[in-house]
């Protein structure tokens, strides 16, 4: 919170007691405020709660991440599948990849 805010760990400590706000420079209560409606709080009458997502908003962020996921799919289409024989050796121990992909990625570490 104090790191959000821009404020040193005492004051969030300050603010947290009885008269706290009273102690407090306004603008730094400013700040404080703004970092806890960035993160989701509604200040109401008597409290604070957190803030309910909007229906349009959890649209458009389901819209942005299925984007990204189609971005990413397509950049993976044509690329050659991993399968367990790929990552495995018989003895279910893992395999150097880098040697079985030839030395066009350049050699294995520590070589």
């Amino acid at each position: 919170m104090a790191e959000r805010a821009k404020v040193s760990i005492v004051t969030v400590r300050r603010l947290e007691t009885k008269y706290g706000c009273e102690r407090v420079a306004p603008s730094t209560l400013g700040r404080v405020r703004a970092a806890l409606e960035e993160a989701g709080a509604e200040f109401i009458p008597g409290g604070i709660r957190r803030r309910t997502v909007a229906q349009a908003d959890a649209r458009a962020r389901f819209d942005k991440l299925r984007a990204i996921s189609l971005r990413s799919a397509a950049r993976l289409q044509d690329r050659e599948l991993l399968i367990d024989a790929d990552l495995y050796d018989e003895n279910a121990c893992r395999r150097d990849r880098r040697r079985q992909l030839g030395a066009d990625r350049g050699p294995p570490p520590g070589t």
